[in-house]
């Protein structure tokens, strides 16, 4: 009698105890999953501010572009030179190039001075999402 009920105790222990590790197995997994997703939609948000942004990057060096060339036909017809001297000129006028430091160096020093990353990218003028994306990747790689 006292044998079957211990086996009996046993026996509703051991089914507790599968359940409970069934369960938690089963939160670890779709924990994982979300944490992909919520990544997943973020670099494809990140993918499409910079396609936008690309995008008007492209309209404004056409138009500069543009702009260029009339400025150097204005100057043919203006001072009468050949097209090889008024690209030695232009050559010559040219800035010197300089060193800069990354957007992805800006944000961070911006955020390690207690800006939001509103507000870095209002300053920086790049995208939001960037910003926020350079802080967690940030974060991720400092947690490691």
């Amino acid at each position: 009698m006292v044998t079957s009920l211990l086996l009996i105790i046993s026996f509703l222990l051991h089914i507790v105890t599968l359940t409970a590790i069934f369960r938690l197995f089963k939160q670890l997994k779709d924990s994982e999953r979300y944490d992909t997703s919520e990544m997943n939609a973020l670099f494809t948000e990140y993918i499409n501010e910079i396609k936008q942004e690309n995008l008007h990057l492209q309209q404004q060096l056409a138009q500069q572009k543009n702009n260029q060339q009339e400025e150097k036909r204005e100057v043919e017809k203006q001072a009468h030179i050949s097209s090889p001297e008024i690209e030695s000129i232009h050559n010559e006028t040219k800035p010197q190039d300089e060193m800069t430091t990354s957007l992805q160096g800006k944000i961070l020093q911006l955020y390690s001075q207690g800006f939001t990353p509103s507000e870095i990218a209002q300053q920086l003028n790049c995208g939001k999402t960037e910003a926020e994306l350079t802080v967690k990747l940030y974060h991720m790689s400092s947690d490691n």
